[in-house]
């Protein structure tokens, strides 16, 4: 158990270093994008904001230059992990998730530093720029693989509570039926195991001799103990309540 543990740490070690790592970037990418969407957006909440804006520009278009600054920031910080995969992504012909945030980003900010550095390229009508959206869809993406991580990071955190549950030995009748303490790794199909009452079934069976309450909760959810008999199957880690089994393993 206490090898078990030692080789579980780093594991988990280096789960919550991503889980921290994650949240770092949502965080840097949501606030900044937030930033960008008042800038950008906020005027039309509050006129007043607008007058502000205006009146504290030390030349044109000034705040657009921040949000370019801003938005640079998010794509090219957290939002990174998506333009390297996904360009190799493109060049192996296999484009993924990675391939369209990379590209419906990187256009929208192209795009816009096309419009603030070259702005007679485009009719007037067309002259807007587009940071706001593109550093707002990095950071719903990376929010999106953040409640992933936290979720696969749950799921191996309850798949190793079942193993820890499983039994580390079987007690195996041999030929002449005498009882044999065996390491629960060693049991093959076919192998008839004794399981007591209090113990747990070492692996998944069905019932040669005996009848018991097994709690299968931690599988099925059941409240309340089932009763299995001669014939019936049986799932390892279940606990045999009370009355004596041999079980064949399959």
């Amino acid at each position: 158990m206490e090898g078990s543990a030692a080789a579980e740490d780093p594991e988990a070690h280096r789960r919550r270093e991503l889980q921290h790592a994650r949240a770092r970037e949502v965080g840097v990418a949501a606030v900044l994008a937030m930033v960008i969407m008042v800038l950008t957006m906020g005027a039309a909440f509050d006129p007043a904001l607008d007058r502000v804006l205006l009146a504290s520009s030390p030349f044109p278009h000034f705040w657009d230059w921040v949000q370019m600054l801003l938005a640079s920031v998010v794509l090219f910080g957290p939002g990174r992990r998506f333009f390297r995969p996904g360009l190799i992504a493109y060049r192996h012909l296999a484009p993924d998730m990675n391939s369209l945030v990379a590209t419906g980003t990187g256009a929208a900010w192209l795009y816009s530093l096309l419009v603030l550095l070259l702005p007679t390229l485009f009719p007037p009508q067309s002259r807007h720029v587009y940071f706001d959206s593109a550093a707002v869809v990095v950071a719903a993406v990376l929010l999106g693989k953040y409640m992933e991580v936290l979720a696969k990071g749950r799921a191996s955190s309850a798949i190793r509570k079942l193993v820890g549950l499983q039994a580390r030995t079987a007690r195996r009748l041999d030929a002449q039926g005498n009882e044999q303490d065996v390491p629960a790794a060693q049991l093959r199909v076919g192998d008839r195991i004794v399981v007591r009452p209090g113990e747990r079934i070492p692996v998944d069976g069905r019932v040669r001799e005996g009848r018991a309450h097994v709690d299968a909760s931690m599988l099925t959810g059941e409240p309340l103990p089932v009763t299995r008999d001669v014939g019936d199957a049986v799932f390892g880690s279940t606990v045999n309540q009370d009355g004596r089994l041999v079980v064949e393993a399959t």
